[in-house]
């Protein structure tokens, strides 16, 4: 069990070249999780609902999340950083997925239809 956010857990992600997990909550925060130790490894604050999504690019560097406050955001997990905030949606965004072939391409779908 892993233990640190603060209410409902509503996304788990295995990152796809490590032994991390990345988990998105109701508490509006995403954590990085080390699986072995159950330690959380960072968390990130961007986001000013709750985290619906999470989803790693194939090689792991990426990191998109999706949250109730319409907005989804890019980090670069090599420098835990924020690479960008997109605003598109209406309403919650509720699904995102990275293009299977081309790393920089994603798509996503919310309330809005």
């Amino acid at each position: 069990t892993l233990e640190g956010h603060g209410w409902d857990v509503k996304c788990v992600q295995w990152h796809p070249r490590s032994s991390v997990i990345c988990s998105g909550s109701k508490d509006n925060l995403v954590k990085l999780w080390d699986p072995r130790t159950g330690g959380c490894l960072s968390t990130l604050y961007g986001h000013k609902n709750t985290v619906t999504k999470v989803a790693w690019n194939d090689n792991g560097n990426w990191l998109l999340t999706s949250s109730r406050d319409q907005l989804i955001k890019l980090y670069d997990i090599r420098a835990m950083k924020e690479l960008c905030s997109l605003k598109g949606h209406h309403k919650e965004v509720t699904s995102i997925a990275w293009h299977p072939v081309y790393e920089t391409v994603f798509a996503s779908g919310g309330m809005d239809g």
